[in-house]
């Protein structure tokens, strides 16, 4: 899943219901981690923690923006329903915690928000969350300061 992201520069990215990984799921459903999960599914990992690690990385998430050209994290949004009969809901709260705890820059910049649908179940999500989905998808991606805040700054200093 989010995988896909890591070698492409993306702009927005919204997560609904995400696992972290496909032995984090074979733990969920059939309470132990099946060895060799990973050569059953396309010989992948699919393992989504290390995906925003990797994305966060590489869009340096943690860098403060001062100018204008300064590689950006992706809008990121996660949504998971909060009775998730499927992935477990704690599963996206993982994911929310790894970019809040890894990239605070990136969560406190109004580019990244987790948002629990309460009631929320997996084959029902699309339809419940859909103003949530639809708002991700359409809503203005913050940027970053004009170029004049930084020379503004850059000649304040100077005096």
């Amino acid at each position: 899943m989010l995988v896909c992201c890591v070698a492409v520069p993306i702009g927005r990215l919204i997560c609904v219901s995400p696992f972290t990984s496909i032995a984090g799921m074979s733990q969920a459903l059939f309470g132990v981690s099946i060895p060799g999960i990973s050569y059953l599914t396309a010989s992948h990992a699919w393992d989504n923690r290390a995906a925003v690690q990797t994305i966060g990385a590489n869009c340096n998430a943690n860098a403060t923006p001062t100018v204008t050209g300064t590689p950006q994290p992706p809008a990121f949004t996660i949504i998971h329903g909060d009775r998730d009969e499927i992935v477990p809901y704690r599963m996206g709260e993982q994911l929310a915690a790894d970019v809040r705890y890894s990239f605070p820059k990136w969560s406190q910049s109004g580019r990244f928000n987790f948002i629990q649908q309460k009631g929320g179940d997996h084959n029902t999500i699309f339809g419940s969350a859909y103003s949530q989905i639809a708002a991700a998808m359409t809503q203005p991606i913050p940027s970053t300061p004009p170029p004049a805040t930084t020379a503004t700054a850059t000649a304040s200093a100077k005096l």
